[in-house]
């Protein structure tokens, strides 16, 4: 499991983004990444802070992680 991450006001942000503005579920939505955003999973293989990286760096960096845990369980 990967477990991606990224700060309150990315989160709020990247939300207000993908959500049209009067959606009612939008508050909800909000107010439940504000809780979710600081926990951690401990059963993640890995974590990767999204704020550092684009999109298609985190599909990549998640990529080499997975080809990397293949090839030494094989």
């Amino acid at each position: 499991m990967v477990h991606l991450v990224a700060g309150p006001a990315t989160l709020e942000e990247r939300l207000r983004g993908r959500e049209p503005t009067d959606w009612f579920g939008l508050p909800e939505l909000l107010a439940s990444a504000m809780r979710l955003a600081p926990i951690r999973f401990v059963d993640a293989d890995f974590e990767l802070d999204t704020e550092k990286h684009g999109p298609e760096e985190t599909a990549a960096l998640i990529e080499a992680r997975l080809r990397t845990r293949l090839a030494t369980s094989a």
